[in-house]
């Protein structure tokens, strides 16, 4: 066992202490050694290091103090893995998720099948970039599309420029801090959303199963501010027809936005009731109902 090994067995055992579960443990271990150190898991095994240094002891003890708080790691190392990327995150801007990944695989998918080809621009809309990691990660993946983006917070708009940058996007990415009801401009082929679904009632309820993480993100990229969630997807499904592009010899123009857990007849119903078309629904890496899809008339 050498000392990263050692110190990868230290890290874990108080995590353990912290309440993680034990896979979470191992996993957390290796991004704090990878963190701190600047070495990947092939460069440790091959080390012949037999002390580590000073600086990156306290820096791992800082660490291990902020996650004994339950402070996300994202937030504690200042940075997160999405769809094979790495990208900055500050505290302030929702942390993304594993199961977001499935919204950018969907449309991906989508808009790849639809354009057989083509190199035409395609012209895409995310409401609410928080970090980046939708926008920049369709960016990665579609060369010839363009993507506008909003936030309401003005850390997120920076942010995201900041992690457009850090992949070499940023060229095709315009980015708008301000309210997507008053700053959404019309004739994109997608628009994609991951908006705020968890119910006021999670919020409130002492006993909630959400985790204690989840205290240190903003809230308002969290819960939606109704009883059930599901406010934004009414205002989606009334608002974006006419954002959309109407007539497209290259496309048919989509929608595409995350759910959350068993919204996903909810969400349906509501999207049926506007009078949208092709409604689908796609499943995460877990099997669960994770993203719907519809077009306009």
């Amino acid at each position: 066992m050498n000392i990263f090994d050692k110190q990868r067995w230290a890290i874990y055992s108080e995590l353990v202490q912290i309440g993680l579960e034990q896979q979470e443990c191992w996993a957390e271990a290796d991004l704090i050694l990878e963190h701190v150190t600047g070495l990947k898991r092939t460069a440790q095994i091959t080390s012949d290091l037999d002390q580590f240094k000073a600086d990156w002891l306290q820096e791992i003890s800082r660490i291990i103090n902020l996650r004994r708080q339950r402070t996300p790691l994202a937030y504690c190392i200042g940075e997160t893995e999405f769809a094979g990327l790495i990208f900055r995150i500050v505290p302030g801007v929702l942390i993304p998720r594993v199961d977001t990944e499935s919204l950018v695989e969907t449309v991906v998918a989508k808009l790849t099948k639809s354009l057989h080809g083509s190199k035409l621009p395609v012209y895409i809309a995310e409401i609410g970039v928080g970090c980046g990691a939708i926008a920049v990660s369709l960016l990665t993946r579609l060369p010839e599309c363009r993507v506008w983006g909003c936030d309401i917070s003005e850390t997120a708009t920076a942010l995201t420029l900041g992690n457009a940058r850090r992949h070499n996007v940023q060229d095709r990415l315009t980015l708008v801090h301000g309210d997507w009801k008053q700053v959404l401009p019309n004739n994109f082929d997608a628009i994609v959303s991951n908006p705020p679904y968890l119910p006021l009632s999670l919020q409130t309820n002492a006993k909630s199963s959400l985790q204690p993480e989840l205290a240190f993100e903003p809230k308002s990229a969290l819960f939606d501010g109704s009883e059930d969630g599901l406010s934004f997807y009414r205002q989606f499904a009334d608002e974006l027809p006419d954002h959309l592009t109407k007539e497209s010899e290259s496309l048919t123009p989509i929608a595409a936005f995350e759910i959350g857990d068993n919204q996903d007849k909810d969400v349906l119903n509501i999207f049926k009731k506007s009078g949208w078309q092709n409604l689908q629904i796609f499943h995460d890496t877990n099997g669960l109902a994770r993203v719907l899809t519809a077009s306009i008339k």
